[in-house]
């Protein structure tokens, strides 16, 4: 399949966000990657810069996270206590010593947003930390499948591939699947934006970008087996 050109249509709204505005361009790239993703990555360039792909995923990243707890949290439980079913363990129904599920409904969406407004930086650096490290690791593998051969784009094309990436993120309102949901989409558009920015084929596409993914989701795994073993000692 051949990769868009501006002719057919190529765009990228986050590009344009000095003309278009801020909100505007933000909603509208959001649609464009999870529409039309080749013709969006098509327009996709390294050359714009890390600071432009990077403002993007944290914005989207910290929005994911405000909505989850305005609308997903209260609705899970609210199901729970309607169909009497056990209420799942989750870190955002806690914040320090007070138990968010043990408050009447309405009040969970305020108190969920002041938290996230309080651990807003720690959510900033986070995400920054982990566009890098996945950045990171992905082009680390295309280089070694020889997948880079016929890029110009370099470090800044992955970079902005997996900044862009976080455009799946109302997945993540999706009650119970949110999570899976958001996952699968994220890879479907990485493996997608790898393949047109680097012109590298689907296959070494796909190893790039779970190959990292296996190997941090095997260090968090240890990270756990090893603390537990460290509280059962």
């Amino acid at each position: 399949m051949s990769t868009p050109t501006a002719s057919e249509g190529a765009r990228n709204p986050w590009q344009e966000r000095g003309d278009r505005g801020y909100p505007r361009a933000f909603v509208e790239t959001v649609w464009t990657a999870l529409h039309s993703p080749r013709a969006f990555f098509a327009a996709t360039s390294g050359s714009q810069g890390l600071r432009g792909p990077l403002l993007f995923g944290v914005t989207a990243g910290i929005l994911a996270q405000i909505l989850e707890l305005l609308l997903v949290v209260p609705l899970v439980i609210l199901l729970s206590r309607l169909f009497e079913l056990p209420l799942p363990a989750t870190p955002g129904l806690e914040i320090g010593w007070l138990d968010l599920s043990a408050l009447p409904n309405w009040i969970l969406p305020f108190l969920g947003c002041q938290a996230i407004l309080l651990l807003v930086p720690l959510i900033v650096v986070a995400y920054v930390v982990l566009f890098f490290v996945t950045s990171g690791l992905t082009h680390l593998a295309l280089r070694l499948l020889g997948g880079l051969h016929d890029s110009t784009e370099g470090f800044s094309g992955t970079f902005a591939v997996a900044c862009y990436t976080t455009a799946a993120f109302p997945a993540q309102m999706i009650p119970v699947l949110g999570d899976l949901s958001f996952i699968i989409q994220v890879v479907i558009l990485q493996v997608t934006g790898l393949q047109i920015v680097h012109g590298t084929s689907r296959g070494k596409a796909l190893l790039a970008t779970l190959g990292p993914a296996g190997l941090l989701l095997a260090a968090f795994v240890a990270a756990l087996l090893q603390a537990a073993g460290a509280g059962s000692s």
